[in-house]
């Protein structure tokens, strides 16, 4: 390590004045990297040494003697321009020394799911000007030389062990080794969602049931709307979202957070509706039975049937039929395994709701429910349904 030699002595003057300028006049030709100029203000009992402000970190040091006399550190490293001594009967000699870079607080390693972004940060001191480079598996990378690094849309080949080298005018020193992962998303949560349109919490609603595959299967209905929605074997994307168009018509987008689904359903009426739900517990008097059932229903109204079933007994049912068009409500199978549940619906063409009556019971052995359904009071035919995937 090379020291500044520019001196300023505390003592008489006079007689030395001309040895003390022409060793600071040597020291500017020999080392013009590492020349600071001192001054001293001498008061009562003290005596400040004061330099240029925006050297950074740097050391004071001091002796009694120029010629072979030890220099001694005068206090901490500082990143003030100016130090305060006390006034002493010998004469007293001042210099600075530069402090190479030392770090503070390492980088540290993170893991980040493909596409997202990553920042690593170093805190370091020394004299300035500290000058950064960052390195990935040991080779520069172009632009990257502050002391925070921002990595964005990651991929596979961000995948590396980052450091960055910090240098000055003395020195140079190199942070530890951060390691970046790319993380492979969990995928949602596998299970069954249940939730509501936005402001429609007292009717319809929706039920979502992702496999473990990755697989899901979407029922819903929108009262505001009068449109039914189905989505059957579509596939969550690596980033929990996904975008799908219903059988019945418009498009479902959604985003599984954690244990929470979100999002919005375009319909065909050129409107759009949010809807959010949660995952319900896997456990309950039905778990054996829970999953996504397919049927028809026969008779007057033929038509489709389906419904997904949560373990707790809760269950979303979905009827759509070409005379009287698709509804849907939630109900509770009890511990009885029976059910009675109405399902709403709207006229084709007209503004005039109905519900669609359900009578029945599910065989938790075959997996089946079987019942009757009605409309305005009135039984009209038999519905049959059957469990086709579970979570």
């Amino acid at each position: 390590m090379r020291i500044q030699e520019t001196v300023k002595r505390n003592g008489p003057f006079r007689r030395q004045a001309a040895f003390v300028l022409a060793i600071l006049l040597l020291q500017v030709v020999l080392h013009p990297a590492y020349c600071a100029l001192l001054s001293i203000e001498k008061g009562a009992g003290q005596i400040k040494v004061s330099w240029a402000a925006g050297l950074g970190l740097v050391q004071i040091e001091k002796t009694t003697e120029l010629s072979g006399g030890a220099w001694n550190n005068f206090g901490e490293p500082t990143a003030d321009a100016s130090v305060t001594d006390t006034v002493g009967g010998a004469p007293v000699f001042y210099r600075i020394r530069f402090v190479r870079p030392s770090i503070l607080t390492q980088p540290a390693g993170l893991s980040v799911a493909p596409g997202g972004a990553a920042t690593l940060s170093v805190n370091a001191t020394g004299s300035s000007e500290l000058l950064f480079q960052w390195r990935k598996d040991g080779a520069s990378l172009t632009g990257a030389t502050g002391a925070t690094l921002t990595l964005e849309n990651l991929d596979a080949g961000s995948a590396g062990r980052y450091d960055v080298v910090i240098s000055n005018s003395v020195g140079s020193v190199t942070s530890d080794s951060a390691q970046v992962s790319i993380s492979e998303p969990s995928g949602p949560p596998r299970g069954i969602f249940l939730g509501r349109f936005a402001g429609q919490e007292a009717s319809g609603g929706f039920a979502v049931m992702v496999n473990s595959d990755g697989k899901a299967v979407m029922l819903g209905y929108s009262p505001v709307q009068g449109q039914g929605m189905v989505a059957t074997n579509f596939t969550v994307s690596v980033d929990n979202s996904f975008e799908v168009p219903s059988t019945r018509g418009g498009t479902l987008k959604g985003v599984f957070a954690g244990d929470a689904v979100s999002g919005s359903f375009a319909s065909t009426n050129a409107t759009t509706e949010t809807f959010g739900g949660v995952l319900k517990e896997a456990t309950g008097i039905h778990e054996s039975s829970s999953g996504y059932y397919e049927g028809t229903f026969g008779g007057l109204l033929a038509g489709d049937a389906s419904l997904i079933l949560a373990a707790d007994g809760t269950v979303f049912v979905y009827t759509f039929s070409t005379v009287v068009g698709g509804g849907g409500t939630f109900a509770i199978i009890d511990a009885s395994n029976k059910v009675s549940a109405t399902t709403e619906f709207t006229l084709p063409g007209t503004t005039i709701p109905g519900v669609l009556s359900i009578d029945g019971a599910l065989n938790p052995s075959t997996h089946k429910f079987s019942g009757t359904y009605g409309f305005g009071g009135i039984q009209l035919g038999t519905i049959s349904i059957a469990r086709v995937s579970v979570p």
